[in-house]
């Protein structure tokens, strides 16, 4: 039709490749913390995860910001503690998620 335009995206990401991205930004920055002890790459997994995670933590606390602040808080420091040994079997959001549910 003359005068109608259509705006196409270029190099529109998707879902699937979206997730792959994901899996291998954390699976490198995994990999980073575990070897190096990398705060650079811890960063990035917490800066990538907490605000889903924070999300359901306050969902599941209520609606209780202090509350899912802590559980926030210890979740963070078991999933530093137990990184080594996490085997991909799942993404590490529902690893993390987990542990969420746990505290």
């Amino acid at each position: 039709m003359p005068g109608v335009r259509v705006h196409r995206r270029r190099h529109a990401v998707t879902p699937v490749e979206a997730l792959r991205t994901t899996s291998e930004s954390d699976r490198h920055d995994v990999a980073l913390v575990v070897q190096r002890g990398d705060e650079a790459a811890f960063r990035s997994l917490y800066g990538r995860h907490s605000p889903a995670l924070y999300a359901f933590a306050l969902r599941l606390m209520g609606g209780n910001a202090p509350e899912a602040d802590d559980v926030m808080q210890d979740a963070w420091l078991r999933a530093v503690r137990s990184l080594g040994s996490f085997a991909w079997r799942s993404s590490l959001r529902t690893w993390l998620s987990t542990i969420v549910l746990n505290c």
